[in-house]
């Protein structure tokens, strides 16, 4: 199967038990806001730094690891199912340490979303929802069409260039 790899916005346990349907895993960080996160998890001023917590529930890992005093970084993983911690990084988790190795693509595309935004103010979440979807899909348009173009020679005004301008405003 394939793996998935997502940033807060996206991870639920809901989602991780759909993509498991399908032969997906689901590697991501999860807002400590969610009710599916228990009250261990969370941050606690007397945890120790680089320390770790553990919750199994069927086939999904929650970890709540502490890289600096009282602050809990939290994932969820669908592909991890035990406590294993590489002691040679700051006892870091192997699942932390996964969601670093894969999380590049989801910081890039942030990243180039926000770039190439063509979003405007709204209180209607529907609408919010809806700029959200042209902009991911205008990015991943253009990441198709250079995979596909990998050939052609890209100049510094190409029509990628303008396309994203005219998007922009």
């Amino acid at each position: 199967g394939r793996t998935i790899t997502t940033d807060n916005y996206f991870t639920s346990a809901e989602l991780a038990e759909d993509l498991l349907g399908v032969q997906t895993s689901l590697v991501g960080t999860i807002r400590r806001n969610k009710k599916q996160i228990p009250q261990e998890l969370q941050s606690d001023p007397y945890r120790p730094e680089q320390s770790s917590i553990f919750c199994f529930d069927r086939q999904i890992t929650l970890v709540s690891y502490v890289p600096k005093k009282r602050h809990a970084v939290i994932l969820l993983s669908t592909l991890h199912y035990d406590k294993a911690i590489d002691n040679e990084k700051k006892n870091k988790p192997e699942i932390i340490l996964y969601y670093n190795e894969t999380k590049g693509g989801v910081d890039r595309m942030d990243q180039m979303v926000q770039t190439y935004s063509c979003k405007r103010k709204t209180k209607r979440w529907p609408m919010t929802f809806f700029f959200n979807m042209i902009d991911v899909g205008v990015v991943a348009a253009f990441v198709v069409w250079t995979i596909k173009k990998s050939t052609m020679e890209r100049k510094e005004t190409s029509s990628s260039t303008l396309i994203f301008v005219t998007i922009r405003y």
